[in-house]
């Protein structure tokens, strides 16, 4: 006989006369030779790994020129001794014969009159409005100094005295808050104290040194607030009192 699968003819020798009959058609369609496919797909998988392993190996990564974040670098010292010391240097040098000249001279002749008849009016109740065109703060600082050592050369220029020493270490304390640099902070020290505006303005009665000490401070807080925003809501409220000390001693502050 001969038959065929698939639903191939078939063919039989005896009681059918030869006649052909059609085989049954299978109910399910044979199933998928899995393992071969399967073995098929883990041999071009191997075949792919091998071609990766005769491929070059790859460079190893170029290390970053740039530290790690997590590695910050170390933060310098604070130098507020120096700042101190240098200070008080400059106080000893802007203090030194303080009291002379013995006369008033350049702009003396405009605030201590003016300071003259606020001390009067504190003493009597009575006293002129004098030098109108600045406001009173400075000129209120100047005449509680003669008040406390007289009216002579050494009380007209002690608050301007002090006023230049609190400018000077304000300024100093600005710029280390701004840059967190020693150097740059004690270079600047010697230029402020040897240079002639703070040193000369620092001995004479007038009321710019009033309000640049104010300025001053008020950088220095600010300059704080900028780099500890964890203390920054009173230092900027102390910056905004010294801009007020500073715009009440002459309008220049603005």
């Amino acid at each position: 006989p001969i038959s065929a699968a698939g639903g191939q003819l078939t063919s039989h020798s005896g009681g059918g006369g030869g006649a052909c009959k059609q085989a049954p058609l299978p109910s399910h369609p044979a199933a998928p030779p899995r393992r071969r496919y399967q073995r098929r797909r883990c041999g071009a998988s191997s075949g792919r790994r091998r071609w990766r392993s005769l491929q070059a190996p790859s460079p190893p990564p170029s290390p970053s020129p740039y530290p790690a974040a997590s590695a910050p670098l170390p933060r310098p010292r604070d130098p507020l001794g120096w700042c101190l010391a240098l200070t008080g240097i400059f106080a000893l040098l802007a203090g030194w014969r303080l009291a002379t000249p013995s006369i008033l001279y350049f702009d003396e002749v405009h605030y201590i009159p003016a300071a003259r008849e606020i001390l009067q009016w504190i003493e009597t109740g009575q006293g002129a409005y004098r030098n109108r065109e600045h406001p009173l703060f400075a000129k209120e600082l100047i005449a509680l100094g003669m008040w406390a050592l007289g009216d002579n050369p050494l009380g007209w220029r002690i608050v301007p005295w002090l006023s230049g020493v609190l400018a000077f270490f304000a300024c100093l304390r600005t710029m280390w808050h701004a840059s967190h640099e020693r150097f740059a902070t004690l270079a600047f020290a010697v230029l402020l104290a040897t240079g002639f505006p703070l040193l000369i303005h620092a001995r004479i009665a007038m009321l710019d040194m009033v309000m640049a000490a104010a300025l001053s401070v008020a950088a220095w807080q600010f300059a704080v607030a900028c780099a500890r925003p964890e203390h920054g809501r009173w230092r900027l409220a102390l910056t905004g009192i010294a801009i007020g000390a500073a715009l009440g001693a002459k309008w220049h502050a603005i």
